[in-house]
């Protein structure tokens, strides 16, 4: 279900952007059934500490990217056309495909002065950092904050999640998603050479795996409360499925 809040609506959907999203959630639907088979029981408990942190880089990156799509789909579509042209290298590192740092994730902080000319040009536009926070995020918490007010069912992580304070709440779920990135990354890039079995095991995996999948359904149903967002579900829809997340997290 995670997936489908992730992309959206994309039932009446016909272009370049819906045939993205849709391989998109494909591959989180493919890495969600990984990732319960990877947890089951004391017979894949060996392979948590050596398939663990792919699996969840490589599903907070697809996740992340979705909600890029949705957000900003020139950005991503600019990125698709440069790999299908025939003067892509595959061999050689692109600037023009998605990076956590830059596109995610806002490298930048702003001055005391955050909608300056100077700012606007770098960092602006991330998924996640302190513009979009104002444009998008804070916004869209409110609009979340009155859906739960006019619902009559709604599971207690969702109506927990509208009574946050929207800045700091915003800004700690940025922060707990950058820590899983790095934390993920050094099991990726066989960076940790000490206590990998115990970073990573199976208790481990599955508390880092529910931590993602929070932080991501947080986001994800906030961007169906953002104008900025295309393949919006329906306000009732989303809560519902949140509803139906939160129900997994007891």
């Amino acid at each position: 279900m995670l997936n489908r809040i992730v992309v959206g609506d994309l039932a009446s959907a016909a272009s370049e952007l819906r045939n993205v999203l849709s391989d998109l959630r494909l591959r989180l639907l493919r890495m969600e059934v990984a990732s319960r088979a990877l947890q089951d029981g004391p017979k894949n408990a060996h392979n948590a500490p050596m398939y663990g942190p792919y699996l969840g880089r490589a599903y907070l990156e697809t996740a992340c990217t979705a909600l890029l799509a949705r957000m900003d789909p020139f950005r991503v579509l600019a990125a698709k056309r440069h790999q299908e042209a025939s003067y892509y290298a595959f061999e050689s590192r692109s600037k023009s495909g998605i990076q956590w740092s830059g596109d995610i994730v806002s490298p930048d902080k702003p001055t005391s002065q955050m909608w300056a000319i100077n700012t606007r040009e770098n960092g602006c536009r991330s998924l996640f950092g302190p513009w979009t926070n104002e444009v998008i995020w804070i916004p869209a918490f409110e609009r979340l904050g009155d859906a739960v007010a006019n619902s009559t069912v709604v599971h207690a992580w969702v109506s927990d999640l509208s009574n946050k304070q929207p800045e700091g709440f915003c800004a700690e779920l940025r922060s707990s998603l950058e820590g899983l990135f790095s934390k993920f990354s050094k099991g990726v890039h066989s960076e940790l050479l000490a206590n990998q079995h115990a970073v990573f095991d199976s208790v481990s995996i599955e508390s880092d795996f529910h931590s993602v999948a929070q932080r991501l359904t947080c986001f994800a149903l906030l961007s169906h409360f953002s104008d900025h967002f295309l393949y919006r579900l329906s306000a009732d829809k989303a809560l519902d499925i949140a509803n139906r997340i939160g129900s997994f997290w007891k």
